[in-house]
């Protein structure tokens, strides 16, 4: 059956725009082999009739990652940042100011192999598209160490943990769905109309809240411009040994938590109208029931459940931290800015 491809919700603003220009945008901190293995497989992506420039951004590695993206200067053309101020929004923030962007802007991460025809079909969906301005495409996880930790034993905690990201066929994202980090695009216009991405979220050095690009989406969506899912659209996400563990599904949570209050707003907003000595007390409680609930998280048999105990805690712990933190700086009632 042929697709309709009018998005009815068509933002107002919305012009049309070519689609012969890409910028591919990668921001890295101290994974130099993780993004050479990236960029050698960009070398082989097709892009033989389109405009395409590669802006990797460092984020003030400490690594050798500025030599590994200068050694690739005469296999791909590529621009090479250095953004000294810690977290990737930050590092992203800095090609979308100091470049000359192509009509789609492309973005990515430095541990992710894509297709040979990644970049055709990223047009391809935006031709088909010409009322929506953003995309996702789909990720599926590849786990470098072999198979999938035998934690990560449904869908839920696969697409948590490692970004598998499968819609099955092409079509406009639900509400409450959107496109994930390692694999979206937007037109050059979202952000000519000034849209950026927040600097207090995302990866960061030392206090990492997740929400890096979730923030930006949510805030597109809710403006009302049209996004489109593209499975055609293909990258292998990969998944280094260190990564499979409950440790770093522990991290990811608490961060998760952390990232919550700040694309979801406050926790218990109503107590905290009423009293914020309650609502304190309240997020006091929490933090308490998710410690024991990470304690009992050690013991529990199978590995399934005992990962699903995880991140409920870490979850319940980070967005509380950060809900205090929050009310204590800020005193108000939103959670979000």
């Amino acid at each position: 059956m042929e697709k309709n491809n009018t998005f009815s919700g068509e933002h107002p603003v919305v012009k049309r725009t070519g689609c012969s220009s890409l910028s591919v945008v990668i921001a890295t901190y101290n994974r130099g082999e993780a993004l050479r293995l990236t960029l050698e497989a960009m070398t082989g992506v097709r892009h033989s009739d389109l405009r395409v420039e590669w802006i990797v951004v460092d984020n003030n590695s400490s690594d050798h990652s500025a030599a590994i993206i200068r050694s690739f200067s005469g296999r791909l053309p590529l621009r090479h940042l250095h953004e000294s101020r810690p977290g990737k929004n930050c590092a992203l923030n800095k090609a979308l100011a100091e470049c000359q962007l192509g009509d789609l802007v492309v973005f990515t991460d430095d541990d992710v192999t894509p297709e040979p025809r990644w970049l055709e079909e990223v047009v391809a969906t935006s031709k088909r598209w010409p009322a929506c301005c953003v995309f996702g495409g789909r990720i599926i996880p590849e786990f470098v160490g072999g198979s999938a930790p035998v934690w990560a034993n449904t869908r839920d905690l696969l697409t948590f943990a490692f970004c598998l990201h499968d819609l099955g066929e092409e079509t406009t994202y639900p509400k409450g769905r959107l496109p994930f980090g390692p694999n979206f695009w937007v037109r050059r216009l979202i952000f000519e109309q000034g849209y950026r991405y927040r600097e207090d979220v995302g990866p960061h050095p030392t206090n990492r809240k997740m929400g890096s690009e979730t923030t930006f989406l949510m805030e597109l969506q809710r403006a009302g411009f049209g996004m489109v899912y593209a499975p055609s659209v293909l990258v292998y996400h990969r998944i280094s040994p260190a990564q499979c563990s409950l440790a770093a599904l522990r991290r990811r949570a608490l961060s998760y938590g952390k990232g919550r209050v700040h694309f979801g707003g406050l926790p218990n907003r109503r107590l905290l109208a009423l009293s914020r000595g309650l609502w304190t007390c309240r997020q006091v409680v929490r933090m308490g029931s998710g410690s024991l609930c990470w304690l009992l998280s050690w013991v529990v048999f199978p590995s399934g459940r005992r990962a699903r105990l995880t991140l409920e805690a870490l979850y319940q712990i980070g967005m509380s931290m950060e809900a205090l933190r929050w009310v204590g700086r800020y005193g108000d009632t939103a959670g979000s800015r």
